[in-house]
């Protein structure tokens, strides 16, 4: 599928009521606007967020519900999904009859996502916002589910997105997918080989993709995951990184990563606890993706879950990352 979904697993709470391993920071105040079919946007100011909040260190972890229940079902325990992911630094996106039991997370705060910002208007104005959602999530590809006046000025949204979320009270999560960029700019191609020039990534980077995302969102994430295994790997996080925190000082940034690559395989749970061990100190937290053939991403195969279950077994006895 697109980028999002190499994309099915891996997190700021709000930071009164979390730990970040980086500062938390608020967004400015947002001024009205027009929303999507011209439909005008109220003002509004983002709530203020502290830059910092007492507790443990550790990682955010965005994750799906759905997920949760496959790596429970494929024996996980859940002495160890409780472990790492109970917690409210946990960001739990959830579904109507999304399958993860409340008992498995209750600590954590919930997220609803969206492809479009017509679709997030839409199930605020008609009650479908799931119940104690704290967080939206604006998840802008190249992909089907977005539509393409959106594709082709994912920031200018994304500053829609974070308006219209503010104006109702959550906050707003961002994650531009790096297949953006030929889109943005025909110098790029949709090709995974980081660090030719020309691929998407170097597109991302040289379209300053996270700067201008992380300015619009409340907790800014990298969809780097189909990168994994790249020497260049580390670097474009560092470089994305920087930019993010650039333009949006304080806030926190997460990491996509992936059980498997469409069209490249699958990724081992030694190559996840690497580049964890290789970034944990750049970014503040994982979206771990643990993709299958959907809708969404109909190159996929089916999830392969043992790495997965590994990576986070090892990763919960202090092995792995």
């Amino acid at each position: 599928m697109s980028d999002r979904k190499s994309k099915s697993f891996v997190v700021a709470v709000l930071c009164t009521t979390v730990v970040a391993l980086g500062a938390c920071g608020g967004s400015s105040a947002m001024s009205g606007g027009t929303g999507p079919g011209g439909t005008a946007l109220p003002s509004t100011t983002a709530p203020v967020v502290p830059t910092t909040a007492p507790g443990p260190s550790g990682p955010y972890w965005l994750v799906e519900d759905f997920t949760l229940a496959l790596l429970e079902r494929n024996g996980l325990p859940v002495a160890t999904i409780a472990k790492i992911f109970n917690s409210p630094r946990t960001l739990l996106i959830v579904r109507p009859r999304g399958g993860a039991p409340d008992s498995l997370v209750p600590l954590a705060t919930r997220v609803q996502s969206f492809a479009s910002v017509t679709d997030m208007q839409t199930a605020i104005q008609s009650g479908a916002v799931e119940p104690g959602v704290r967080y939206l999530l604006y998840d802008n590809e190249a992909w089907s589910f977005t539509p393409d006046n959106e594709k082709q000025a994912p920031f200018t949204y994304a500053a829609q997105a974070e308006s219209l979320a503010h104006a109702h009270g959550y906050q707003l999560i961002f994650t531009p997918a790096a297949n953006l960029a030929p889109i943005l700019s025909p110098a790029y191609t949709t090709s995974n080989r980081l660090g030719s020039g020309t691929d998407k990534y170097s597109g991302y980077l040289n379209l300053d993709m996270a700067g201008l995302g992380a300015a619009r969102s409340d907790i800014f994430e990298i969809q780097g995951q189909q990168a994994e295994g790249s020497p260049d790997f580390a670097s474009f996080v560092q470089q994305a990184t920087s930019q993010a925190r650039a333009a949006a000082p304080g806030r926190p940034v997460l990491l996509g990563i992936t059980t498997s690559i469409p069209g490249g395989g699958g990724v081992s749970a030694a190559t996840l606890s690497n580049v964890v061990a290789e970034t944990r100190s750049v970014v503040d937290g994982y979206w771990l993706n643990v993709p299958q053939a959907s809708a969404q991403c109909p190159v996929c195969g089916a999830a392969d879950v043992g790495s997965a279950v590994s990576f986070l077994e090892s990763y919960a006895s202090g092995t792995g990352g």
